[in-house]
């Protein structure tokens, strides 16, 4: 008597459910397994490559994604709740992210991150002065919006000219500035001799007492200009020829703005 043949063994994958491998000698392709849902991490998980989409809906623990190389993604990846920070350091596909409440670092994005277009009707930056109450206003063209009074200074120029003063070997002085409400001053001297004039300026808290504050050496034939270092109230120049026992003449010039 023949015989019968037995049935043809069947080999299952360990995914719960019966998916023939083969049967009878002859392959058969294995439907493609559901997308991966994690509900909870309770441990910080390494994941080297996601072959599938994975949607994570609460992690309690830092999670360090290693660079991630997407073969075959459904759908994208898709986080709901972050508790700890999470390190990205390669990004491939779109991720999208409904609630952060603690820092996520970014590595490197390979695919560009759209943002929506800002809208000034909804989107803005409020900055505040010394009272925390008023922001700083701006007009329809976005121009800073001024109120109450601004005093502008107007600028102030003075000018005195000490024109063909002579110098020899005493020491001389010429009269005293007032330059408190000064900005900016100078004293300009042009040396019309043939030989060179020391020129001390000095500074004076009342105009009484005086001390050098910096000198030059005018040649002859030139123009040489000298400015203060500190601040007096009071200055003035005071003058004397560079080599003993000669003599010349100079114009002073004594120019200061103020505002």
């Amino acid at each position: 008597m023949a015989k019968v043949p037995a049935p043809a063994k069947q080999i299952y994958r360990k995914t719960g459910a019966a998916t023939p491998v083969h049967s009878l000698g002859r392959k058969h392709l294995c439907p493609p397994a559901p997308a991966l849902t994690i509900r909870r991490i309770l441990l910080p998980p390494t994941i080297q490559a996601v072959l599938r989409a994975i949607r994570v809906e609460r992690i309690e623990h830092a999670v360090h994604l290693h660079p991630i190389k997407v073969t075959s993604v459904g759908k994208a990846i898709t986080v709901t709740r972050i508790k700890r920070p999470v390190q990205v350091r390669a990004i491939q596909k779109p991720v999208q992210i409904r609630g952060v409440t603690r820092p996520i670092t970014v590595g490197e994005i390979i695919q560009p991150i759209p943002l929506q277009p800002l809208k000034p009707a909804q989107d803005g930056v409020t900055i505040y002065g010394s009272n925390p109450l008023f922001p700083v206003q701006t007009d329809s063209q976005g121009r800073l919006v001024f109120t109450g009074q601004i005093q502008v200074s107007p600028l102030t120029y003075t000018e005195q000219t000490f024109a063909n003063v002579p110098f020899e070997d005493s020491r001389e002085a010429l009269p005293t500035q007032e330059v408190s409400l000064q900005t900016n001053l100078s004293y300009a001297i042009v040396n019309q001799s043939d030989v060179a004039v020391t020129i001390f300026l000095e500074i004076s808290p009342n105009g009484i007492n005086f001390l050098e504050d910096t000198h030059i050496v005018v040649s002859g034939h030139t123009l040489q200009a000298i400015t203060p270092l500190r601040f007096l109230r009071f200055a003035r120049i005071t003058y004397q020829s560079y080599t003993p026992d000669t003599s010349g003449v100079m114009d002073v010039y004594y120019q200061a703005q103020s505002g």
